[in-house]
């Protein structure tokens, strides 16, 4: 009798371990599809020239990407970010919005150091 219960006890620890297994691999297939759809979102963004929506969701997608391995979707969202921070800084410089130019190369600056021209503006 008791060789039964302990076999019946580890039969449910592996079945409970299993479980706890099988969630976490969904909790990872589910991250993994959240930051393609921010991506996917953002990518529609910017074909609509709705780049402040674009930079936003760039910015949302990198750290998802990231924190899913995928490190190449990670770095095109920060520097595609950076582009239209550099782009919308353009802009507000050309309307004479200085602040708000200086804002706009900063954080492209701050979001992908490699982009150079948002470290000059």
């Amino acid at each position: 009798m008791i060789a039964y219960r302990s076999n019946l006890t580890r039969l449910a620890s592996c079945t409970l371990l299993i479980a706890f297994l099988l969630a976490g691999m969904n909790a990872t297939s589910a991250l993994a599809q959240d930051y393609k759809k921010v991506y996917n979102e953002a990518l529609a963004a910017a074909t609509a020239k709705n780049y402040t929506l674009a930079r936003a969701k760039f910015a949302e997608a990198a750290p998802m990407a990231q924190s899913a391995g995928d490190s190449e979707i990670a770095k095109k969202s920060k520097y595609v970010a950076a582009q239209i921070d550099y782009k919308l800084g353009n802009s507000a410089l050309k309307a004479e919005n200085f602040d708000q130019a200086l804002k706009h190369y900063k954080a492209g600056a701050a979001m992908y150091t490699a982009y150079i021209k948002n470290q000059y503006g």
